[in-house]
């Protein structure tokens, strides 16, 4: 046990001089919250796996609890959801599409609504692609 708890905090020390470091690099990379690491991993001749960081086994393990609640709590709205499914009442429906039509489609996909077509799909992709660089430009801006 003794042992557990002392490498518990070598751990947690590593992590938190890791996330130190990650943000000396975003600082370096002029606030862009993306690391290019591919050149580097080319040189050392590596593959991107060796970047992959496990979950240590304590926070699940310590967390056990609260993760079976929220698997519980997940299953039980599966269920819920299931039966409003097989129901099928028509208010739902009809809620359902005007709120989604109010708001360009992106209540169903929130709401659980009967899935999106493709092309609706894509369109909301493409306007939160478009909206994060907009954010992202102005936070550019802002810095410089």
């Amino acid at each position: 046990p003794q042992k557990r708890q002392d490498m518990r905090k070598a751990l947690e020390a590593c992590m938190g001089r890791m996330l130190e470091i990650r943000h000396w690099l975003v600082k370096l990379n002029r606030g862009l919250d993306f690391v290019q690491l591919d050149d580097l991993l080319v040189d050392l001749k590596l593959t991107p796996d060796v970047l992959e960081v496990p979950v240590p086994r304590y926070f699940i393990e310590d967390r056990a609890k609260e993760l079976n609640d929220r698997a519980k709590f997940l299953q039980v709205l599966l269920e819920k959801y299931q039966q409003a499914n097989q129901e099928g009442t028509a208010d739902a429906v009809a809620e359902i599409s005007t709120s989604s039509s109010k708001q360009g489609g992106v209540a169903n996909a929130v709401s659980g609504g009967p899935p999106l077509l493709p092309e609706e799909a894509v369109a909301v992709i493409i306007r939160n692609e478009r909206g994060r660089q907009a954010r992202e430009r102005t936070r550019m801006v802002a810095s410089a």
